[in-house]
């Protein structure tokens, strides 16, 4: 008889708008990326990634680095450096998984092959932005691929295109990394809406046919029923003060996607949707949670 494997975990993804005060004078800067800090150390979060993590970072991770290990930090972005048009290399992401529950190894990153828009356009092409891949194991052994980005901001055409290249090359990383036989949690500010991004053309479409796919706010907000590509947009009343939709049924850029190999022995399945608004104010983004049930079949 094959022994199964249970659990759950959650994950949260957070724009924590750390971009240099000289650039955005509007963000929660130092002192406020400590508060963000120290109130994410108390979530219980399991894993965790964040994305603007710029100027700030120190004041981010000190609070942090007591309860969850922390990813590579790959640091600020230079002023001086995007002025003359130069890349930073950097991509403002920070990866974390709780101690207590959780671990992770295999760090890994992929360049994006397209970006659009300069200093004054979303400053895309001043970022060397990409995927990040890590391998989670929770303390029962059970293991599952995480992969966070930070996409290509910009709601012109230039933008969208650039945008429905980096769909299509996480579907192309998705099907490459399928044959580790783990579920798959894709998470991150993607900067794309179903009603303005084609998600299902380029992300969706382009998977293996037998790979499942559910995005955890269209299960939980929507009924499962996805939005329609040009459809009117369904801004959260935050981002749009003339919204009747609410801050769970409204949507956010920030995306929390997972998917499921039949041909691994572990399947996950998400729990519920929270666009958390006990964060409302601290940054210009609230985070985004998920929680997962995971069951992993032992074969003898």
């Amino acid at each position: 008889e094959p022994e199964t494997i249970t659990g759950t975990f959650t994950c949260a993804t957070y724009n924590v708008d750390g971009l240099p005060e000289i650039i955005n004078s509007d963000g929660p800067g130092d002192s406020g990326t400590t508060e963000i800090g120290n109130k994410v150390a108390t979530t219980g979060w399991d894993i965790v990634t964040f994305q603007e993590n710029f100027a700030y970072s120190s004041s981010l991770k000190d609070p942090l680095s007591s309860v969850y290990k922390l990813g590579t930090d790959r640091g600020n972005i230079s002023y001086g450096s995007a002025i003359i048009g130069r890349v930073t290399d950097t991509d403002g992401l920070l990866f974390g998984t709780l101690n207590e529950t959780c671990s992770f190894s295999d760090e890994s990153w992929e360049a994006f092959n397209d970006a659009y828009g300069g200093l004054t356009d979303g400053a895309n092409t001043l970022l060397k932005k990409g995927i990040r891949h890590y391998v989670v194991t929770m303390k029962d052994g059970v293991e599952i691929d995480f992969l966070v980005t930070h996409m290509n901001s910009g709601s012109d055409s230039g933008h969208i295109s650039a945008r429905a290249s980096q769909l299509a090359q996480i579907a192309a990383y998705i099907n490459k990394i399928r044959s580790n036989n783990r579920p798959i949690v894709f998470m991150g500010d993607t900067n794309c809406r179903y009603t303005r991004d084609d998600m299902f053309q380029y992300l969706f479409n382009n998977l293996d046919s037998d790979l499942t796919y559910a995005d955890p706010w269209v299960e939980y907000s929507w009924d499962g029923v996805y939005p329609t590509l040009g459809s009117a947009s369904l801004m959260v009343p935050s981002k749009d003060e003339s919204s009747t939709l609410t801050e769970q049924t409204g949507e956010v850029v920030d995306k929390i996607i997972y998917f499921n190999n039949p041909e691994a022995d572990t399947q996950i399945v998400a729990n519920y949707y929270l666009n958390d608004t006990s964060f409302a104010g601290m940054a210009d983004h609230n985070p985004v949670v998920a929680e997962f049930t995971y069951v992993r079949t032992v074969k003898e």
